[in-house]
């Protein structure tokens, strides 16, 4: 048997809130073992709408795509019958157990989130394939363009290549999100080759330093440093696969290679550090070097970014307790992130410095922020937790790290590894 599950809005979907819906997810998933020829498929798609709200989402609100899988949770199902959703309830806990049936749609979600940003990406290469060739007369690609564009083409046919350029750099934005959501999933192979194509496009088309190229060769160096921490952990809790650790080594020392290019040519354009991408890509790399064990350069980054946003904000200091203050402040309005950031990086290096009260100051401040921000269900609360506990844990406070981790319903580690899979590194 088969049954599609059609959510929307994508956002909080209702059939998840329905407990006639989670019986009927209950008994497709409960039918035969797994791999069996009994067993049922649960399939999940979204109406065209929710598909067109997704793509404008990717290109323009990433965070809101975590947002979709940071709300769903089957043990929010309501009933016309309170006995009804009692005896669904109790059905659901007496068989696979809620966690395991959250999983199940969350990986289905996770799975058509990543088809339908591939069928996008798909659909743009196949419009924009003539540009990509210089076929600029062929109805194919005059059908791509907007009245605006065909107009301009028209009468001036200087205009071609420009336009032909525009065409390219769309389907290069898309590539990077593409690449940015299968990194968030933990699928980094995939990404990686999204990720490449689009800078070496970028490149190709506005050259080696302009302001898009940079972006996207951070989200490159980002994406390399996530997949070569991801190996460097699998390595290390496998003694079998030394090849791994080598090759977690090698794409981190080329995410350096990419970061410290962006940084530099950043910093030479802006030399007074006044532009919020100069201060991200100074914490990107601070953090990866971080990461290698080059505490004292990544330190000094950090440091000159923090004080950088802080400038910036107007924020009188630098310090955890001037810090905390005022992403508190500014919780609701997105203001905070980028300091949220730079204060989680530079805790995770106090703590590598064995500086753990620092660390714990600036990791704590990071997580109340988050709380306040997003609640105890999105991806940067998650992280925030699972940073701060290890720090607790240095520190020998077993019972407060345990506490943390597993935040204020005990369920932190399960929804973290439904909000963001199992691959993730965190």
């Amino acid at each position: 048997g088969r049954t599609l599950l059609v959510l929307a809005p994508a956002v909080k979907p209702i059939p998840l809130t329905r407990a006639w819906c989670l019986f009927e997810i209950f008994c497709t998933c409960n039918t035969g073992d797994d791999n069996s020829e009994a067993a049922s498929i649960l399939d999940v798609t979204m109406p065209p709408a929710e598909v067109r709200a997704f793509g404008k989402a990717l290109l323009e609100d990433f965070s809101s795509i975590s947002t979709q899988l940071a709300h769903v949770d089957l043990r929010d199902a309501k009933a016309w019958s309170e006995d009804d959703r009692q005896s669904i309830v109790g059905a659901v806990r007496d068989g696979r157990g809620f966690p395991a049936l959250n999983q199940i749609v969350l990986d289905k979600m996770r799975e058509w989130q990543e088809n339908t940003a591939r069928s996008l990406l798909a659909d743009a290469k196949s419009r924009w394939q003539h540009a990509a060739a210089g076929a600029l007369t062929s109805q194919a690609m005059r059908d791509s363009f907007n009245a605006g564009e065909k107009q301009l083409v028209t009468q001036n046919p200087k205009m071609a290549k420009v336009m032909e350029d525009v065409q390219k750099l769309k389907r290069f934005e898309l590539e990077e999100k593409v690449a940015k959501l299968l990194d968030h999933h933990g699928n980094f192979e995939e990404a990686e080759a999204y990720g490449r194509e689009a800078l070496a496009g970028n490149a190709e088309v506005l050259g080696p330093h302009h302001k898009r190229t940079l972006r996207s060769m951070d989200s490159l160096g980002n994406l390399l440093k996530h997949e070569g921490l991801a190996l460097e952990a699998n390595a290390g809790s496998r003694a079998s696969r030394i090849g791994e650790a080598a090759a977690g080594a090698a794409l981190l020392k080329e995410a350096e290679k990419l970061l410290r290019e962006s940084c530099l040519a950043r910093q030479e354009s802006d030399p007074n550090l006044k532009d919020p991408e100069t201060l991200r890509a100074m914490a990107s790399l601070g953090h990866l070097l971080d990461a290698e064990g080059k505490l004292e350069d990544g330190e000094h980054l950090l440091e000159q970014a923090l004080e950088g946003e802080c400038r910036l904000h107007g924020i009188p200091s630098s310090d955890p307790v001037s810090l905390a203050r005022w992403t508190s402040d500014h919780s609701k309005d997105g203001s905070n992130r980028d300091v949220l950031k730079m204060m989680s990086s530079l805790g995770q290096l106090r703590m590598h410095e064995k500086k753990y009260d620092e660390a714990e100051a600036l990791l704590r401040a990071d997580l109340d922020a988050e709380v306040a921000a997003w609640g105890e269900r999105d991806f940067r609360t998650l992280i925030a937790r699972s940073e701060l506990s290890q720090c607790l844990k240095e520190l020998g406070r077993l019972d407060e790290a345990y506490d943390v981790l597993m935040g204020p319903n005990e369920d932190a580690p399960y929804i973290a590894q439904s909000v963001l899979g199992p691959a993730h590194p965190k």
